[in-house]
């Protein structure tokens, strides 16, 4: 995947979650789990943007496991 189809994956993600929670919204009130998903899919714009723009955003969130030999 591009870094365009990567930020256009994760705009397109947003823009689903938002529209839910727009109409949940509107008729009554948001929970946390709608707190979670929200701050979820805004986490993964953002980091698709700074991969876009040619941060290695990706690769400083690496889990590294040392093992003793």
């Amino acid at each position: 995947m591009t870094r365009k189809e990567n930020l256009l994956f994760e705009i397109d993600n947003l823009n689903s979650v938002l529209e839910k929670y727009r109409s949940i919204l509107e008729k009554g009130h948001l929970d946390d789990v709608a707190y979670l998903q929200l701050n979820d899919v805004l986490g993964s714009v953002m980091l698709a943007l700074r991969y876009y723009f040619g941060e290695e955003a990706y690769t400083e969130h690496q889990i590294i496991i040392l093992q003793r030999e």
